[in-house]
């Protein structure tokens, strides 16, 4: 079988020619306003994002690892606002352990993983309370997140509600991005993490309604879920239900399959979403999507996941991307494919699509009005910059972390659950 790889580069931009009009509507801006797009620190992307006014940028190790220090990270996020003269959603994967993107750079303390905090928590919780431990849960999420905000950033997909349910889970579990295998345990630490880091910028839980007791890997094909819906109630749903009821500002959907709940997919999935999420947790900040690029999407559209992953199927993206907005997402995470960035291209599917979907259009300018007025009320973060001597408060405290966990279980246990912390540390 024969495939066409649809190839586009930043020097192809201009040759793009939308059709994205209908009854005198022009849809682009309502599309790419719904769209958080990877980040490129050049001046190619900067004239991207000015001419086809994408809602925001998501930034990964790659790119934001080529800055010396997190001023220079905030001085070009500063200046790609000013060159497109909009509100940027500018935001990074930043959860501590293996998922932080910026431990490299000079003003970033590293973040151990949510396992080694969530126990550190636990500890001082028996020895002190749950409010000293509650306390010390807030500042782990004001030092993230003063910190993100001093690099110029103003959403963190973090803190993970998702519950260890299965340790061997292997994008949750072997992964340690899990606070706790205890239910209230994590509700009680996220809460406090995301009280600290929205003083700062937007938090997110995520990956609703839970990821923690899937076998696979959603990067790579469907994970499956078989509780009940009155089992999530119970026992899932509980720590992004105090993640709401303590003003969460956004919640990410995973990809995820629940086959005793409903057949879709989680992200394309009306009654996840719309009713359970939207209507029953009254849910009423930002929806946002896990990417867009992740196998179980493939799963979902009916293609072989490693195909969908490299760009082979954009048509079958830009269904999934309709489907999922119509069932209530606000915004969607479109990361490069393996074949590189394929924004544009999705695009003008998503363009061809509305000509005849009526609800399709009804629902962008719906979701592009809810974007627009969120950054209008909400990005409204004051600029934080660090001092030196803040900077050694954080790294302290974090020190006192690591070596109150070597005090409970020995360095030789924490060093098997995260040996990179010792490089920071001891």
């Amino acid at each position: 079988m024969k495939y066409i790889i649809l190839i586009s580069t930043l020097l192809s931009f201009n040759a793009f020619s939308f059709n994205c009009s209908y009854d005198g509507q022009n849809y682009l801006n309502k599309i790419t306003q719904l769209l958080i797009v990877s980040y490129d620190n050049d001046l190619a992307f900067k004239k991207y994002m000015k001419k086809y006014h994408f809602g925001g940028i998501i930034g990964f190790s790659k790119t934001f690892s080529s800055f010396p220090n997190t001023n220079e990270l905030k001085k070009t996020l500063q200046d790609l606002e000013n060159y497109t003269s909009q509100k940027l959603f500018l935001t990074i994967d930043h959860e501590g352990g293996l998922v932080q993107r910026l431990k490299s750079l000079k003003g970033m303390s590293y973040i151990p993983s949510a396992r080694l905090i969530g126990e550190y928590l636990k500890i001082i919780e028996i020895q002190d309370g749950l409010v000293t431990a509650l306390d010390h849960a807030k500042m782990i999420g004001e030092i993230m997140g003063s910190e993100l905000a001093s690099a110029g950033l103003n959403w963190n997909f973090a803190p993970v509600a998702d519950v260890n349910y299965n340790p061997q889970n292997k994008v949750i579990g072997k992964l340690n991005r899990a606070y706790s295998s205890d239910t209230i345990d994590v509700s009680h630490y996220i809460s406090e993490i995301i009280h600290g880091m929205q003083d700062y910028l937007i938090a997110t839980a995520k990956h609703f309604p839970g990821h923690g007791r899937t076998a696979n890997n959603s990067h790579q094909n469907a994970s499956y879920v078989y509780s009940t819906y009155q089992e999530i109630y119970q026992n899932e749903l509980i720590p992004f239900q105090a993640a709401i009821a303590n003003g969460v500002q956004s919640i990410m959907i995973g990809h995820l399959m629940y086959p005793n709940i409903d057949s879709k997919l989680t992200s394309l999935s009306t009654r996840f979403i719309n009713k359970i999420l939207l209507n029953e947790l009254n849910f009423d900040g930002l929806v946002v999507s896990d990417d867009f690029t992740m196998g179980a999407l493939g799963f979902a559209m009916g293609v072989p996941p490693d195909e969908f992953r490299q760009g082979l199927y954009l048509d079958k993206v830009a269904e999934a991307i309709s489907q999922s907005l119509k069932a209530g997402m606000d915004l969607i995470i479109l990361s490069k494919f393996s074949s590189g960035r394929q924004d544009l291209n999705v695009v003008e599917h998503l363009c061809q699509q509305l000509q005849t979907d009526h609800e399709l259009r009804s629902t962008l300018l719906q979701k592009y009005q809810k974007v627009l007025h969120f950054k209008k009320q909400q990005l409204n973060f004051p600029s934080t910059s660090l001092t030196t001597d803040q900077l050694q408060e954080h790294y302290e405290f974090i020190q006192s972390i690591v070596d109150q966990l070597v005090q409970e279980f020995g360095k030789s246990y924490v060093q098997a659950i995260e040996p990179q912390v010792f490089h920071y540390y001891l």
